[in-house]
């Protein structure tokens, strides 16, 4: 009896062994499986982290280089249009179709105020009437002036300038409203195609080296 009992104790303690000894064989192949994913996670974000970096640098110095090297391809886009004579040939024309679409403007409004037609021969009235409802305030920056000269309902005109604490001063001299809005068109439109240039450029220069479909560090 006490034979039987021995062997059932000891089967019984085998098994539990055998048992205990895979459990912690199963842990180890756990944590072990657990250790690896942590791992390949840890490098994934490192790596992410990492690119992100990059990109953000590079974010950087393209906006830095962008907003250097704008300016200077501005003056010479404008240099060269002066010097071969572009620059006024542009300004002239601007100012001719300007100045016709404001007369065409004030000679509309004329007659509805007053029910009558203005005889086109009658230059000085024109003139006068043009530079009364177009001109420039010496007490208000560029924009602001064709803010206030672009038709808009007063009380909007109104909202606007008076939410601005420093209207400043024109910064482009003109004899007739025509020639500023042309001036002022001009300069904007060079300004916008200079940075327009710049980006284009620095897109290049910051483009990954050796990738032969132009990836860039920013995409």
């Amino acid at each position: 009896m006490n034979t039987i009992i021995n062997n059932i104790t000891s089967f019984i303690s085998n098994i539990s062994s055998d048992k205990i000894n895979g459990l912690i064989n199963n842990k180890i192949t756990y944590s072990v499986i657990i250790a690896v994913i942590a791992v390949v996670i840890g490098i994934a974000i490192f790596k992410r982290l990492l690119n992100l970096s990059v990109r953000v640098l590079m974010g950087v110095l393209l906006i830095a280089f962008v907003l250097f090297v704008g300016p200077r391809i501005n003056v010479f886009i404008l240099n060269k249009l002066e010097a071969y004579g572009f620059h006024g040939i542009i300004e002239t024309k601007l100012s001719e179709i300007i100045d016709g679409d404001i007369e065409a403007k004030v000679i509309r409004d004329y007659k509805m105020e007053t029910g009558q037609d203005i005889d086109i021969n009658n230059r000085a009235l024109i003139e006068e009437l043009k530079a009364e409802a177009f001109k420039v305030n010496p007490e208000m920056n560029d924009e602001l002036n064709l803010i206030a000269n672009a038709g808009f309902p007063k009380i909007v005109t109104k909202t606007i300038l008076l939410n601005i604490k420093d209207p400043g001063s024109p910064t482009i001299v003109a004899t007739s409203f025509p020639e500023y809005t042309a001036k002022f068109l001009i300069l904007r439109m060079v300004t916008l195609l200079s940075y327009l240039i710049a980006f284009l450029v620095a897109c290049e220069l910051f483009k990954e080296p050796g990738s032969k479909y132009g990836k860039h560090y920013l995409t």
